[in-house]
């Protein structure tokens, strides 16, 4: 009843949330108009408070760690102390993370049974070196996210990958080329090219560092190059400087001659490289790769084909072979810790704790050795077995 007057009325209830409406009178027609409005009511009554909660867990969310937020702190982090090459790296291993765990789950729920999971199948559908790189990545992320986030609620438990066992790895041995080779290749160019492969060689420099020497970072009163890296611990920027040899200095200062700024680059894209495979790089411009060019010029000298990172290998193992110490081949190659330079030349086949050395020196002394008599604590004429009986020693 409402005002004397008998009305159908509908009536919603959803999660606490109520909604009224009286129709005209008592007819069926109002009776089938306040049903289909409770039923249309209640629909969007739900559709309501499921938004409402979404959105609210959204909200949540912002302040909880998920995978995604992890991965994209991570590359933030590491684009601002990596290397090109090493950010490409980690987007890979991120990419491949957030799709097998999913982009919203909570990282409360990323223990070691999943990281040994994940990284399993990552060695059995790649390889145990890959597996191994993807463990090394994130566990370097977990830790660092673990100290740099401590106090906004990163889980503060055992880094899950940490705890997964590395995998075994099939390695190929690195091919570094003899010198006769490199020499073959080096009388095939002049100029610049010549220049480059010398300043890879005799400074032992990695491809990126050469490519962004500049004319400043060359001391010719000095006789030294600088070199620039950001292969250190924290990814900061630093400089080295290296003795220039007389060839270096040679091959340098006839570049010298000919540069166009005296404090631009000492490498640039040149008219003859276009054709090359140079085309998304400008005549002037610093090179940004040279990809195949040493492939072609070992071609051309019909030697194995050798990269500019093989040149840096071949610098370690002629200084090795003259007989410095992993001391001075760690300053050439400019590693922060021995232990690297260590590692880096077991890669090589080479033998940094000179044992064979100690070796030869133990058990190869010239003269026959003394001869130490041994003598018996009993009387090996007493108490000697029966013949037929036997004893166990």
């Amino acid at each position: 009843m409402k005002n004397g007057k008998r009305r159908w009325r509908g009536a919603v209830m959803v999660a606490g949330v109520s909604r009224k409406k009286w129709f005209e009178d008592d007819s069926k027609a109002s009776e089938r108009a306040a049903a289909a409005w409770e039923m249309e009511t209640k629909e969007q009554l739900e559709k309501e408070q499921a938004e409402a909660a979404k959105a609210a867990e959204q909200m949540i969310r912002l302040d909880s760690w998920t995978t995604l937020r992890f991965s994209t702190e991570a590359l933030m982090c590491s684009k601002t102390r990596d290397s090109e090459k090493t950010h490409d790296e980690k987007k890979s291993v991120f990419k491949r993370f957030v799709k097998a765990a999913g982009p919203d789950v909570l990282l409360e729920s990323v223990d070691v049974d999943f990281a040994e999971t994940y990284l399993d199948t990552q060695a059995e559908e790649r390889s145990g070196n890959a597996a191994n790189k993807d463990r090394k990545n994130l566990s370097w992320a977990w830790d660092w996210a673990k100290k740099r986030f401590r106090k906004q609620g990163f889980p503060q438990g055992d880094n899950p990958f940490r705890m997964v066992d590395p995998y075994p790895e099939n390695r190929q041995p690195r091919y570094v080329p003899a010198e006769e080779d490199f020499d073959k290749v080096l009388a095939l160019v002049d100029g610049q090219d010549r220049a480059l492969l010398l300043a890879a060689l005799h400074l032992a420099a990695r491809r990126g560092e050469l490519f962004r020497l500049r004319w400043t970072d060359v001391d010719f009163t000095g006789n030294r190059v600088r070199l620039r890296t950001r292969k250190t611990r924290t990814g900061s920027w630093r400089d080295d400087w290296l003795p220039m040899t007389m060839e270096l200095r040679e091959a340098l200062r006839s570049r010298w001659q000919d540069r166009k700024e005296p404090g631009g680059h000492v490498f640039l894209v040149e008219g003859e490289h276009l054709g090359h495979g140079f085309e998304n790089q400008h005549v002037g411009k610093p090179f940004k790769s040279r990809q195949h060019w040493l492939g072609k010029l070992c071609d051309k000298a019909k030697v194995e084909p050798f990269g500019f990172h093989a040149i840096r290998h071949l610098a370690a193992i002629m200084l090795y072979h003259a007989g410095y110490s992993v001391a001075t081949i760690q300053a050439m190659l400019r590693h922060e810790n021995a232990g690297t330079t260590e590692i880096y030349l077991k890669c090589l086949g080479l033998d940094p704790g000179k044992l064979r050395d100690a070796v030869e020196d133990v058990f190869s002394r010239k003269g026959a050795g003394k001869v130490i008599e041994f003598k018996p604590t009993h009387d090996p004429k007493k108490n000697a077995p029966e013949a037929g009986t036997s004893e166990a020693f």
